[in-house]
């Protein structure tokens, strides 16, 4: 195996970390067309790993296999502008980036063998087969940072309203598809760069994990390290008397939280267990909590509760909308945002993302209308207290047949 090939093998890694199907579009294209694309960045031709373009299509690089590549990244770059469709592709991803990934790797490695797809253990060599797998198995890895990142900000923001997923993932398109191509030119400042990326997303997973385990304290009954914002010991189930509240991302501050119930309820609008603040990992309730077996929101009086305490921030959500609403295009980002973030989101952390898709839909071609009445003077200020005003309405009766198909 050529060092070209091993360099950019070990780069692609970072690729496949943020999208599956559009650094193996790439590849194909670079393996099939090498020559031709030498006009536009001389030197691609020449490389070992591309010397060989225009000879008879493999598996890889045949028409077909092209063709369903380009289709399958442009799918991936729409889908994950969409946070339904994001859900779906974040449970596939990981094992599809990965299996990609080892595909990849091969269709450079064995870009000889016409027929590669009848016999791929035969006639690829041994030293192949194992850097193939032990780019997926990298790659599974550092997905696995990305998504630790991802989370991170799903859980505090589920619809995107802050628009920082959306503007990481505009980034990771353009990252997968030209950063893929100064791989070629440049193996070393990319694989740097690469490396340095992925160092971040680490001490960043890293960092939320240690102050996480640093808010945990000690039950004053069993002595088991409980979380800092937790209202009761999962073991012993002995009461927290002083919990800590938590932030925006869900995570443990030191502050001091609100009394009993009010607690207990934003536990669960951040997607934490009300009891041990354990994690909730399900899109659903009632659900059970996997370390306390706490049944979360199974009480007939706590549903109502969590429903009425975001049903009371709705006079203040709509008079505040309603004055950033008048002010023309500018003040409706921050009114959209903000009525997203209190009314719609304690609702949408815990409804299917399949659940009233169409509609939701729907919602959203006519929001886009009545955004451009916005810039109507007087009229338009009460046009984001309207959107917030039908967004509840249908998050909650959404959030309420979720209670009630439990």
């Amino acid at each position: 195996m050529d060092i070209s090939s091993l360099l950019y093998l070990t780069g692609t890694t970072g690729f496949f970390t943020s999208r599956a199907f559009i650094p193996a579009f790439f590849t194909a294209v670079f393996l099939r067309y090498g020559e031709k694309l030498n006009a536009i960045a001389p030197g691609i031709a020449d490389l070992p790993f591309v010397h060989q373009s225009g000879m008879e299509p493999t598996w890889f690089t045949s028409n077909y296999t092209i063709l369903a590549l380009g289709v399958l990244a442009l799918l991936e770059v729409g889908a994950t502008k969409i946070p339904e469709a994001q859900e779906i592709l974040d449970g596939v991803h990981k094992y599809a980036k990965s299996g990609l990934a080892a595909l990849t790797a091969m269709g450079v490695l064995s870009m000889r063998d016409a027929a590669f797809a009848e016999n791929m253990i035969s006639q690829a060599g041994v030293l192949d087969m194992v850097i193939s797998g032990g780019l997926a198995v990298a790659v599974f890895f550092f997905n696995t940072l990305r998504s630790g990142f991802m989370d991170l900000l799903a859980v505090s923001d589920p619809d995107d309203d802050l628009g920082i997923r959306t503007l990481i993932s505009w980034f990771e398109d353009l990252w997968a598809s030209f950063g893929i191509f100064m791989l070629l030119i440049y193996p070393f400042v990319i694989i740097t760069i690469i490396g340095i990326l992925l160092a971040f997303l680490y001490l960043i997973k890293t960092y939320a994990a240690y102050r996480e385990e640093r808010s945990r304290v000690a039950c004053s009954t069993c002595g088991e390290m409980i979380y800092g914002c937790a209202t009761s010991c999962p073991k012993c189930h002995t009461a927290h008397s002083q919990p800590k509240d938590v932030g925006f991302f869900a995570q443990t501050v030191d502050r001091p939280a609100q009394s009993g119930k009010e607690h207990e309820l934003r536990l669960v609008s951040k997607r934490r267990c009300p009891k041990c603040a354990a994690r909730l990992t399900e899109k659903k309730l009632p659900q059970t909590c996997p370390d306390c077996k706490n049944t979360v929101l199974g009480d007939p009086v706590d549903q109502a509760t969590y429903i009425a305490k975001v049903r009371n921030r709705l006079p203040k959500v709509l008079g505040l909308s309603f004055l950033m609403s008048l002010v023309p295009v500018i003040g409706i980002i921050p009114g959209i945002i903000y009525y997203r973030i209190q009314l719609i989101a304690p609702f949408r952390l815990y409804i299917p993302g399949s659940r009233g898709l169409a509609l939701r839909w729907l919602l959203k071609l006519l929001f886009l209308f009545l955004i451009i009445l916005q810039i109507t003077p007087v009229i338009g200020g009460f046009v984001v207290p309207l959107m917030a005003l039908i967004s509840y309405s249908v998050y909650s009766s959404y959030f309420r047949k979720t209670l009630e198909n439990r």
